[in-house]
């Protein structure tokens, strides 16, 4: 087992440059806003402990190039769930969030150290990740296919 308490160094003064950093990056207007602040300083931490832990020279751009992928690819889902606040579109977005999720874990134990029970971890997040986003993707298109109305609106979703 591991014990661990929060210390005061805990919240240094880096962790409040950090957590300040996210709000400002993503804009301090909304949560959800702050949310993608969070998940592209996270990808861009990602990145940095993956250049310099161990990812191989050659690996470098590609995984550097798939993280800005990933990252955009959540907070696009991030920002379309703010703006239509609508139920499909959270759950494409938290789908966004546990697939990155997933592939954090698996270059964490690929390049920097072992992920404890990593098969269960990984797939437990890469399968719910699916699911959430089918399930949006379900909903809003149900939606819009029963309501004809909806389905030519520029702004409708689910």
């Amino acid at each position: 087992h591991y014990m661990a308490f929060v210390t005061p160094n805990f919240a240094d003064f880096f962790h409040s440059v950090e957590l300040v950093t996210m709000v400002v990056v993503g804009g301090m207007a909304s949560v959800f806003g702050s949310i993608i602040g969070a998940v592209l300083l996270t990808a861009l931490t990602v990145l940095v402990v993956l250049w310099l832990g161990g990812l191989p020279a050659n690996m470098r751009l590609p995984v550097a190039a798939y993280v800005c992928v990933i990252a955009l690819m959540t907070a696009q889902a991030l920002g379309r769930a703010l703006v239509h606040r609508a139920w499909a579109s959270t759950l494409v977005a938290l789908g966004a969030l546990l697939f990155m999720v997933s592939d954090t874990l698996i270059a964490y134990d690929r390049f920097v150290t072992a992920v404890p029970d990593r098969n269960v971890w990984i797939l437990l997040t890469y399968y719910a990740a699916q699911c959430m986003m089918v399930m949006g993707l379900l909903r809003a298109f149900t939606k819009a296919h029963h309501s004809p109305s909806l389905a030519t609106s520029a702004h409708a979703e689910d």
